[in-house]
Protein backbone atom coordinates (compact mmCIF):
# COMPACT_ATOMS: atom_id res chain seq x y z
CA UNK A 1 0.00 0.00 0.00
CA UNK A 2 1.07 3.58 -0.67
CA UNK A 3 -1.00 6.04 1.31
CA UNK A 4 -1.68 9.66 0.48
CA UNK A 5 -2.20 11.82 3.57
CA UNK A 6 -3.91 15.05 4.59
CA UNK A 7 -3.20 15.49 8.28
CA UNK A 8 -3.50 18.05 11.07
CA UNK A 9 -6.08 20.21 9.29
CA UNK A 10 -8.53 22.36 11.26
CA UNK A 11 -11.68 22.63 9.11
CA UNK A 12 -14.24 25.02 10.55
CA UNK A 13 -17.11 22.59 9.95
CA UNK A 14 -18.07 19.15 8.71
CA UNK A 15 -18.58 20.29 5.12
CA UNK A 16 -14.93 21.24 4.91
CA UNK A 17 -13.89 17.96 6.51
CA UNK A 18 -15.87 16.07 3.84
CA UNK A 19 -14.27 18.20 1.12
CA UNK A 20 -10.84 17.46 2.63
CA UNK A 21 -11.46 13.71 2.31
CA UNK A 22 -12.93 14.03 -1.22
CA UNK A 23 -9.86 15.95 -2.39
CA UNK A 24 -7.59 13.27 -0.98
CA UNK A 25 -9.60 10.45 -2.57
CA UNK A 26 -9.32 12.18 -5.95
CA UNK A 27 -5.55 12.43 -5.45
CA UNK A 28 -5.51 8.70 -4.74
CA UNK A 29 -7.33 7.87 -7.99
CA UNK A 30 -11.04 8.24 -7.19
CA UNK A 31 -13.27 10.49 -9.33
CA UNK A 32 -16.17 12.77 -8.47
CA UNK A 33 -19.27 11.24 -10.03
CA UNK A 34 -21.54 14.23 -9.37
CA UNK A 35 -22.49 16.75 -6.71
CA UNK A 36 -25.46 18.94 -5.87
CA UNK A 37 -25.42 22.22 -3.97
CA UNK A 38 -29.10 22.07 -3.03
CA UNK A 39 -30.34 23.66 -6.25
CA UNK A 40 -28.06 22.62 -9.12
CA UNK A 41 -26.63 19.23 -9.99
CA UNK A 42 -23.20 19.04 -11.62
CA UNK A 43 -22.45 15.72 -13.30
CA UNK A 44 -18.70 15.80 -12.69
CA UNK A 45 -16.18 17.32 -10.32
CA UNK A 46 -15.96 20.60 -12.21
CA UNK A 47 -15.97 23.47 -9.75
CA UNK A 48 -16.41 21.30 -6.67
CA UNK A 49 -15.14 22.64 -3.36
CA UNK A 50 -16.33 22.90 0.23
CA UNK A 51 -18.61 25.86 -0.54
CA UNK A 52 -20.83 23.57 -2.64
CA UNK A 53 -21.66 21.65 0.56
CA UNK A 54 -21.34 24.31 3.24
CA UNK A 55 -24.56 25.74 4.72
CA UNK A 56 -26.58 24.31 1.83
CA UNK A 57 -29.53 22.13 2.78
CA UNK A 58 -29.36 18.60 1.31
CA UNK A 59 -26.19 19.31 -0.66
CA UNK A 60 -24.31 16.16 -1.64
CA UNK A 61 -21.30 14.70 -3.37
CA UNK A 62 -20.67 11.19 -4.73
CA UNK A 63 -17.27 9.77 -5.66
CA UNK A 64 -16.47 6.66 -7.65
CA UNK A 65 -13.79 4.26 -6.51
CA UNK A 66 -11.08 3.32 -9.02
CA UNK A 67 -12.06 0.55 -11.39
CA UNK A 68 -15.83 1.07 -10.84
CA UNK A 69 -15.53 -0.79 -7.55
CA UNK A 70 -18.26 1.24 -5.85
CA UNK A 71 -19.48 4.74 -5.04
CA UNK A 72 -19.25 6.69 -1.78
CA UNK A 73 -22.00 9.23 -1.06
CA UNK A 74 -22.11 12.13 1.40
CA UNK A 75 -25.26 14.21 1.85
CA UNK A 76 -25.55 17.10 4.27
CA UNK A 77 -28.48 17.61 6.61
CA UNK A 78 -31.70 19.00 5.17
CA UNK A 79 -31.43 21.76 7.79
CA UNK A 80 -30.39 25.24 6.69
CA UNK A 81 -27.27 27.23 7.42
CA UNK A 82 -25.24 26.38 10.49
CA UNK A 83 -25.77 22.62 10.58
CA UNK A 84 -22.77 21.18 8.78
CA UNK A 85 -22.24 18.51 11.42
CA UNK A 86 -25.02 16.09 10.36
CA UNK A 87 -24.54 13.80 7.34
CA UNK A 88 -25.87 10.77 5.57
CA UNK A 89 -23.03 8.53 4.36
CA UNK A 90 -23.65 5.56 2.07
CA UNK A 91 -21.84 3.10 -0.17
CA UNK A 92 -23.22 1.70 -3.44
CA UNK A 93 -21.34 -1.44 -4.34
CA UNK A 94 -22.24 -1.49 -8.05
CA UNK A 95 -21.94 2.27 -8.49
CA UNK A 96 -24.49 4.96 -9.32
CA UNK A 97 -26.71 5.75 -12.27
CA UNK A 98 -26.68 9.11 -14.00
CA UNK A 99 -30.04 10.48 -12.89
CA UNK A 100 -30.63 12.92 -10.06
CA UNK A 101 -30.89 16.66 -9.56
CA UNK A 102 -29.75 19.21 -7.03
CA UNK A 103 -31.45 17.61 -4.04
CA UNK A 104 -31.60 13.97 -5.15
CA UNK A 105 -28.67 11.60 -4.87
CA UNK A 106 -28.29 9.29 -7.86
CA UNK A 107 -29.89 5.88 -7.48
CA UNK A 108 -27.65 2.86 -7.26
CA UNK A 109 -26.98 0.81 -10.37
CA UNK A 110 -28.32 -2.38 -8.76
CA UNK A 111 -31.53 -2.44 -6.74
CA UNK A 112 -30.99 -2.66 -2.97
CA UNK A 113 -27.25 -2.34 -3.53
CA UNK A 114 -26.79 0.81 -1.45
CA UNK A 115 -25.92 0.55 2.24
CA UNK A 116 -26.19 3.30 4.84
CA UNK A 117 -22.87 3.75 6.58
CA UNK A 118 -24.20 6.59 8.73
CA UNK A 119 -27.69 8.02 9.10
CA UNK A 120 -30.29 7.60 6.36
CA UNK A 121 -31.34 9.57 3.33
CA UNK A 122 -34.68 10.34 5.00
CA UNK A 123 -38.10 11.00 3.50
CA UNK A 124 -36.78 14.27 2.17
CA UNK A 125 -33.17 14.05 1.13
CA UNK A 126 -30.81 14.62 4.03
CA UNK A 127 -33.57 14.58 6.65
CA UNK A 128 -32.19 11.33 8.06
CA UNK A 129 -28.69 12.72 8.52
CA UNK A 130 -27.03 12.16 11.89
CA UNK A 131 -24.22 13.94 13.71
CA UNK A 132 -20.88 12.83 12.31
CA UNK A 133 -18.67 15.82 13.14
CA UNK A 134 -18.26 18.16 16.12
CA UNK A 135 -20.22 21.40 16.06
CA UNK A 136 -19.07 24.23 13.82
CA UNK A 137 -16.42 26.51 15.28
CA UNK A 138 -14.89 29.43 13.43
CA UNK A 139 -11.51 28.56 14.99
CA UNK A 140 -11.67 24.98 13.70
CA UNK A 141 -14.18 22.35 14.79
CA UNK A 142 -11.50 19.66 15.27
CA UNK A 143 -8.13 18.38 14.16
CA UNK A 144 -9.06 16.43 11.05
CA UNK A 145 -6.77 13.91 9.37
CA UNK A 146 -7.37 11.43 6.59
CA UNK A 147 -5.50 8.95 4.44
CA UNK A 148 -6.25 7.11 1.20
CA UNK A 149 -4.33 4.30 -0.44
CA UNK A 150 -3.54 4.77 -4.11
CA UNK A 151 -3.34 1.01 -4.72
CA UNK A 152 -6.57 -0.16 -3.07
CA UNK A 153 -9.92 1.17 -1.79
CA UNK A 154 -8.57 1.74 1.72
CA UNK A 155 -9.19 5.13 3.32
CA UNK A 156 -9.88 6.61 6.73
CA UNK A 157 -10.94 9.93 8.22
CA UNK A 158 -10.73 10.85 11.89
CA UNK A 159 -11.36 14.02 13.89
CA UNK A 160 -9.87 14.75 17.31
CA UNK A 161 -11.12 17.32 19.81
CA UNK A 162 -8.71 20.27 19.72
CA UNK A 163 -8.80 20.83 23.46
CA UNK A 164 -8.57 17.29 24.85
CA UNK A 165 -7.12 15.32 21.94
CA UNK A 166 -9.94 12.78 22.24
CA UNK A 167 -11.23 11.12 19.08
CA UNK A 168 -14.75 12.03 18.02
CA UNK A 169 -15.24 10.99 14.37
CA UNK A 170 -14.14 7.77 12.69
CA UNK A 171 -14.89 6.76 9.10
CA UNK A 172 -13.09 4.05 7.19
CA UNK A 173 -13.17 1.57 4.33
CA UNK A 174 -10.78 -1.35 4.85
CA UNK A 175 -10.24 -4.00 2.16
CA UNK A 176 -9.72 -7.49 3.54
CA UNK A 177 -7.83 -10.53 2.39
CA UNK A 178 -10.59 -13.13 2.21
CA UNK A 179 -12.11 -15.86 0.07
CA UNK A 180 -11.25 -15.75 -3.63
CA UNK A 181 -14.97 -15.77 -4.52
CA UNK A 182 -15.75 -12.66 -2.48
CA UNK A 183 -16.40 -9.88 -5.00
CA UNK A 184 -16.54 -7.17 -2.33
CA UNK A 185 -13.78 -7.52 0.21
CA UNK A 186 -14.20 -4.04 1.70
CA UNK A 187 -15.44 -3.46 5.26
CA UNK A 188 -17.15 -0.12 5.94
CA UNK A 189 -17.60 1.82 9.15
CA UNK A 190 -18.74 5.28 10.31
CA UNK A 191 -19.10 6.40 13.90
CA UNK A 192 -19.28 9.48 16.12
CA UNK A 193 -18.91 9.81 19.87
CA UNK A 194 -19.67 13.04 21.70
CA UNK A 195 -19.11 14.14 25.26
CA UNK A 196 -16.91 11.32 26.54
CA UNK A 197 -13.48 9.82 25.80
CA UNK A 198 -13.52 7.21 23.08
CA UNK A 199 -12.48 4.17 25.04
CA UNK A 200 -12.78 0.58 23.90
CA UNK A 201 -13.08 1.08 20.17
CA UNK A 202 -13.07 -2.71 19.88
CA UNK A 203 -16.62 -2.54 21.20
CA UNK A 204 -17.56 -0.14 18.40
CA UNK A 205 -16.47 -2.70 15.83
CA UNK A 206 -18.50 -5.47 17.44
CA UNK A 207 -22.25 -5.75 16.89
CA UNK A 208 -22.98 -3.19 19.56
CA UNK A 209 -25.68 -0.50 19.70
CA UNK A 210 -26.02 -0.32 15.93
CA UNK A 211 -22.44 0.82 15.39
CA UNK A 212 -21.23 -2.37 13.72
CA UNK A 213 -19.39 -2.20 10.44
CA UNK A 214 -21.04 -3.27 7.19
CA UNK A 215 -19.90 -5.17 4.14
CA UNK A 216 -21.40 -6.57 1.00
CA UNK A 217 -21.25 -10.29 0.37
CA UNK A 218 -22.28 -13.01 -2.02
CA UNK A 219 -23.55 -16.24 -0.54
CA UNK A 220 -24.02 -19.63 -2.09
CA UNK A 221 -24.19 -19.99 -5.85
CA UNK A 222 -26.44 -16.97 -6.30
CA UNK A 223 -27.73 -13.95 -4.45
CA UNK A 224 -26.05 -11.03 -2.78
CA UNK A 225 -26.72 -8.57 -0.02
CA UNK A 226 -25.38 -6.53 2.84
CA UNK A 227 -24.42 -8.02 6.18
CA UNK A 228 -22.97 -6.71 9.39
CA UNK A 229 -19.36 -7.48 10.10
CA UNK A 230 -17.68 -7.59 13.45
CA UNK A 231 -14.13 -7.84 14.65
CA UNK A 232 -13.50 -11.06 16.50
CA UNK A 233 -11.67 -11.21 19.80
CA UNK A 234 -10.79 -13.57 22.61
CA UNK A 235 -12.89 -12.81 25.67
CA UNK A 236 -12.50 -13.66 29.29
CA UNK A 237 -14.19 -12.79 32.54
CA UNK A 238 -14.17 -10.13 33.86
CA UNK A 239 -12.60 -8.35 30.88
CA UNK A 240 -11.58 -8.82 27.28
CA UNK A 241 -8.19 -10.53 27.08
CA UNK A 242 -7.21 -9.94 23.47
CA UNK A 243 -6.60 -7.45 22.02
CA UNK A 244 -7.25 -5.16 24.98
CA UNK A 245 -5.38 -5.27 28.28
CA UNK A 246 -2.21 -6.66 26.74
CA UNK A 247 -0.44 -3.59 28.10
CA UNK A 248 2.68 -2.33 26.35
CA UNK A 249 5.48 -4.44 24.99
CA UNK A 250 7.87 -4.89 27.95
CA UNK A 251 10.97 -4.85 25.75
CA UNK A 252 10.55 -1.48 24.06
CA UNK A 253 7.56 0.10 25.85
CA UNK A 254 5.60 0.39 22.63
CA UNK A 255 2.09 -0.69 21.58
CA UNK A 256 1.39 -4.26 20.65
CA UNK A 257 -0.36 -3.94 17.27
CA UNK A 258 -2.59 -6.81 16.14
CA UNK A 259 -4.27 -7.34 12.77
CA UNK A 260 -8.05 -7.78 13.31
CA UNK A 261 -10.06 -10.58 11.72
CA UNK A 262 -13.58 -9.70 10.58
CA UNK A 263 -16.58 -12.01 10.78
CA UNK A 264 -19.88 -11.59 8.95
CA UNK A 265 -23.33 -12.35 10.23
CA UNK A 266 -26.30 -13.27 8.08
CA UNK A 267 -29.47 -14.63 9.68
CA UNK A 268 -27.50 -15.23 12.88
CA UNK A 269 -24.96 -17.40 11.07
CA UNK A 270 -21.41 -16.12 11.43
CA UNK A 271 -18.54 -16.86 9.13
CA UNK A 272 -15.16 -15.50 8.16
CA UNK A 273 -15.06 -12.28 6.15
CA UNK A 274 -11.33 -11.75 6.04
CA UNK A 275 -8.27 -10.17 7.58
CA UNK A 276 -7.94 -6.39 7.63
CA UNK A 277 -5.22 -4.94 5.42
CA UNK A 278 -5.25 -1.39 6.85
CA UNK A 279 -6.43 -1.40 10.46
CA UNK A 280 -4.40 -2.61 13.40
CA UNK A 281 -5.54 -2.95 17.01
CA UNK A 282 -3.51 -1.42 19.80
CA UNK A 283 -3.52 -4.00 22.59
CA UNK A 284 -3.21 -1.36 25.30
CA UNK A 285 -6.56 0.23 26.11
CA UNK A 286 -6.06 3.87 27.05
CA UNK A 287 -8.12 5.83 29.54
CA UNK A 288 -8.71 8.51 26.87
CA UNK A 289 -8.82 8.55 23.11
CA UNK A 290 -5.59 10.52 22.73
CA UNK A 291 -3.25 9.92 19.85
CA UNK A 292 0.41 9.30 20.47
CA UNK A 293 2.99 11.64 18.96
CA UNK A 294 4.69 9.85 16.05
CA UNK A 295 7.77 12.01 15.64
CA UNK A 296 10.26 9.20 15.08
CA UNK A 297 11.15 7.82 11.67
CA UNK A 298 9.61 4.44 12.47
CA UNK A 299 6.36 5.67 14.01
CA UNK A 300 3.75 5.26 11.29
CA UNK A 301 0.47 4.83 13.24
CA UNK A 302 -1.90 6.98 15.27
CA UNK A 303 -4.48 5.54 17.64
CA UNK A 304 -8.22 6.15 17.79
CA UNK A 305 -9.27 4.33 20.93
CA UNK A 306 -7.89 0.85 20.27
CA UNK A 307 -7.61 1.29 16.48
CA UNK A 308 -4.23 2.12 14.96
CA UNK A 309 -4.35 3.90 11.60
CA UNK A 310 -1.63 4.57 9.01
CA UNK A 311 0.21 7.85 9.52
CA UNK A 312 3.10 9.54 7.66
CA UNK A 313 6.23 8.59 9.59
CA UNK A 314 8.01 11.49 11.21
CA UNK A 315 4.92 13.76 11.20
CA UNK A 316 3.84 14.89 14.65
CA UNK A 317 0.17 14.23 15.45
CA UNK A 318 -0.66 17.78 16.55
CA UNK A 319 -3.91 17.88 18.50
Amino acid sequence: MAFQFSVNQTPINGARAVAQLIALLVTAGWSIHAYGDGSTRTGSGTGFDATKLEDRASSWVAVNAPGSAGSLIFQRSAAGAGNNSSWWVAWAKAGLNTDGNGTTVDTEATASDRQNMWGTIGNTHGSGAATLFPADDALGMARCSCAADDASLAFWLACWNRGTGEARTLLFLDPCTGHASDTAVEVLHADYLNGAPWVGTRDRLAQNAGTATFSWHRYGLSGSGWSRTMASYLGGWPSVVVPRNLQLNPYDGRDELITPVFLQEYSSVRWWKGIATMLLWAGYSRATGHTFDPTGAGDDRVVVGDIALPWPAGTAAVI
